[in-house]
C-alpha cells in the first residue's frame, strides 16, 4: 500500500494547527441544579442563544452557575446566578432572582445572562487590547434593573432576611378535641406575612354549636356552647429546603353558653386563653399562587371555668390540653 503523498500531509498538519490556533481560549458555559418540577435548562438555553443570535460558546468566556429553589416562598421560584470570570482575581458575582413561577422565572434569567453577555461583548470590543488576554464580566453589567434582586460578590444572609414579605389569604377547615364536650368541627381564616425563614399569621376560628347535658342524670336540662378565638401566631422554617414550619401563638377568645331544658335559661360565657403550639406543612401547586397547607397542634387553657346549672350539676368544663388540626389552602398575592 503507498503512502499519502508528502505534500497532503503537510497540508492536514497545517490545517490542524490553523483550527487550534483559531478556536478561542475558553468559552462560555451555564450549569443548571434545581427540582425537577423546575428542568428548563434547555429552554433557558434556547432563549440566550435566541437573544443573543450566536450560540453561547461563542459570546465571551463567562461560566453561568444557576440554582434554582423555592425556599423564599413556597409560591415562588428563586435561583442564584453566580457568574464567573476567567481573569485572576475576577471572583464570582451573585444574584438572586425570584418570581412568581418557574416559567416565568426562565424568562427573567434569559434576560439578565444576555444582559451580561451584551455588556461583556460591548466591553470587549471598546478595548480590543484588553480582549486579546480574556474577559472581564465589567461592573456595569452589575446594575441591571432586574428586580426583586441582591447583587454582590458575596451574598449575605441579612439580604435574604431583609426581603419584602410575601401576603397571602388562609382558609382552614379545623377540627378540635377537648375545647368543647365533644369533638368539634368549625372553619378559620386569616392573612399571614412570609419570609424566607419566618411567617407571621393571624387567624380567626369559629365552631357550630353544640348541645351538652348535665353530668348526672345524662338526659333532660343541658346548655348549647358557643366558641370563637383568635390566634396570632409566629411560625419559623426549620430548614430552607423543607416546607414545613413550627409556630407558637396564643388564642385569645369567648366561649359561651345558654341553659336549656329548664323553666329559666340563663346566658354565661367565660374568657379564652391559650398557649398553643402547632407544626405546619404546605405543598405548592405548580404554575399558581395557592398552596395546600396542613397543621397539628395543641393548646393549654389558662382558664377553665365551668358551665354549671343551679342544683342540677355541670354542663361542660374544658379539658386540661385541646388538640386541633386543620386542612385548608393560602392564596399568595403578587
Amino acid at each position: 500500500m503507498s503512502l499519502p503523498p508528502r505534500w497532503l500531509l503537510s497540508a492536514v498538519r497545517a490545517g490542524c494547527l490553523l483550527l487550534i490556533l483559531a478556536a478561542p481560549a475558553g468559552a462560555s458555559e451555564l450549569s443548571w441544579d434545581g427540582p425537577s418540577e423546575c428542568a428548563q435548562a434547555e429552554q433557558l438555553l434556547v432563549l440566550i442563544e435566541g437573544a443573543l443570535g450566536m450560540p453561547l460558546g461563542r459570546a465571551g468566556q463567562l461560566e453561568f452557575q444557576v440554582r434554582v429553589d423555592r425556599a423564599l416562598a413556597p409560591a415562588r421560584a428563586r435561583a442564584r446566578l453566580s457568574v464567573t470570570s476567567p481573569e485572576p482575581g475576577a471572583g464570582v458575582k451573585q444574584r438572586v432572582l425570584v418570581a412568581a413561577s418557574c416559567a416565568k422565572l426562565v424568562d427573567t434569567l434569559a434576560v439578565a445572562i444576555s444582559l451580561i453577555l451584551g455588556a461583556t461583548e460591548s466591553a470587549a470590543a471598546a478595548t480590543p487590547a484588553a480582549a486579546a488576554k480574556s474577559v472581564v464580566m465589567p461592573e456595569a453589567a452589575a446594575s441591571w434593573d432586574i428586580v426583586p434582586s441582591v447583587d454582590t460578590r458575596v451574598l449575605p444572609a441579612a439580604a435574604e432576611a431583609g426581603s419584602a414579605p410575601e401576603p397571602s389569604a388562609l382558609a382552614f377547615v379545623v377540627a378540635d378535641i377537648g375545647s368543647l364536650p365533644s369533638p368539634a368541627l368549625g372553619a378559620a381564616v386569616g392573612l399571614e406575612l412570609a419570609w424566607s425563614r419566618v411567617q407571621l399569621r393571624a387567624l380567626g376560628t369559629l365552631f357550630f354549636e353544640q348541645q351538652a347535658r348535665v353530668e348526672a342524670p345524662r338526659s333532660g336540662p343541658g346548655g348549647e356552647l358557643n366558641f370563637a378565638y383568635a390566634t396570632l401566631q409566629a411560625c419559623a422554617r426549620p430548614a430552607a429546603t423543607l416546607v414545613a414550619s413550627l409556630c407558637a401563638g396564643l388564642d385569645a377568645g369567648r366561649m359561651s353558653g345558654v341553659g336549656t331544658g329548664v323553666a329559666r335559661a340563663w346566658q354565661a360565657s367565660v374568657l379564652w386563653l391559650a398557649p398553643r403550639l402547632d407544626a405546619g406543612f404546605s405543598w405548592h401547586i405548580p404554575e399558581t399562587q395557592l398552596r395546600l397547607g396542613a397543621f397539628l397542634g395543641g393548646a393549654v387553657p389558662l382558664n377553665r371555668d365551668r358551665f354549671i346549672l343551679n342544683a342540677l350539676g355541670t354542663v361542660h368544663r374544658p379539658g386540661v390540653v385541646a388538640g386541633h388540626a386543620g386542612l385548608g389552602v393560602n392564596l399568595v398575592f403578587e
